[in-house]
């Protein structure tokens, strides 16, 4: 085993500081944190209880305010998709289904690499 001194850790070394570490968490912080995520099994609340809890700290609120500020799926794309003409989201998915056409052909994976992507033409519109 080489010593903690030395430039190179090995993975026997890496998992003795593992080890080492969690030996040296007290039982108090272990419990604690179990009590946190709802895994203690003498503190554990069911589902209903457990989402109350975490709706009373505010956890359960950030997720909805997400959802109800999408009124379709569309909202839910990413900037770049939503910023695109419907001729070039037609391109790009053109071009989606010309990889996986060739892969089909090929009896293969889609790849899906800068380099394959560049065989394809590029969009006409000038701007993305």
């Amino acid at each position: 085993m080489n010593e903690l001194g030395t430039k190179k850790i090995d993975q026997w070394t890496l998992i003795a500081l593992a080890i080492e570490a969690q030996r040296m968490i007290a039982v108090s912080d272990w419990h604690q944190a179990h009590v946190r995520v709802n895994t203690c099994p003498s503190t554990r609340l069911g589902f209903e209880g457990w989402i109350r809890k975490l709706g009373r700290r505010g956890v359960i609120l950030s997720g909805e305010k997400f959802h109800t500020k999408r009124t379709s799926p569309f909202d839910a794309m990413p900037a770049c998709w939503v910023k695109l003409s419907v001729e070039q989201r037609h391109e790009v998915l053109a071009i989606i289904q010309s990889v996986y056409n060739l892969a089909e052909m090929c009896e293969d994976k889609p790849e899906w690499s800068k380099k394959q992507l560049l065989r394809w033409p590029v969009m006409s519109s000038s701007k993305m």
